[in-house]
């Protein structure tokens, strides 16, 4: 049941990639595979690409949505409390999670995307700066707050998202030589 209700949630996550990349006039596609899925399309531009990028984790929110109203009006037996956790979990817990501003997260690809529009350039260097700050007050906030599973999961995803000796820069989207500066990922 968990298996069927995270492939749902994978595919509804993806589909808000592939309305937004339809709506712009694209045929995106849609590939899935064991750490979740990838939608691709064609470029349009930071901003257009910033909404097409929220537009999956929004999806996701609003299936949440969904699972909330089903679980206030449904039954209230154990069985049924515990299958709509983890369909929370799989829903909203994982469209935030992928809003963390690191490697290959939507949150990533959104936050560069901003910097991108501010600056009137590619992200570079700022948009690291800005994903490491962020993160950094994340985790700092989730301590003071008492919250040290959330903070313990930042430092996971931290060190799961980084690989090779540019790790820390290809981490928060950061150029890793001088021949290119990477605006918005996708």
């Amino acid at each position: 049941v968990f298996l069927g209700m995270a492939t749902l949630a994978v595919l509804v996550h993806e589909a808000g990639h592939a309305i937004g990349f339809s709506v712009s006039g694209d045929r995106p596609t849609v590939v899935l595979h064991a750490a979740g899925g990838e939608t691709r399309g064609g470029h349009h531009g930071a901003s257009r690409m910033v909404l097409i990028t929220a537009a999956g984790p929004a999806a996701g929110l609003l299936l949440g949505l969904l699972v909330l109203v089903v679980g206030w009006a449904g039954p209230a037996e154990r069985a049924v409390q515990l299958a709509l956790d983890d369909a929370l979990f799989l829903t909203v817990g994982l469209s935030l999670i992928n809003l963390v501003p690191i490697g290959h997260l939507d949150g990533n690809a959104i936050l560069t995307g901003i910097v991108s529009i501010v600056t009137g350039r590619p992200a570079g260097l700022a948009g690291w700066l800005v994903g490491a700050l962020s993160v950094l007050a994340l985790f700092v906030g989730s301590l003071m707050i008492g919250r040290y599973e959330i903070a313990f999961f930042l430092v996971f995803i931290v060190i799961a998202s980084s690989s090779g000796a540019t790790a820390g820069l290809k981490l928060f989207g950061a150029p890793t030589d001088t021949k290119s500066a990477p605006g918005l990922l996708m």
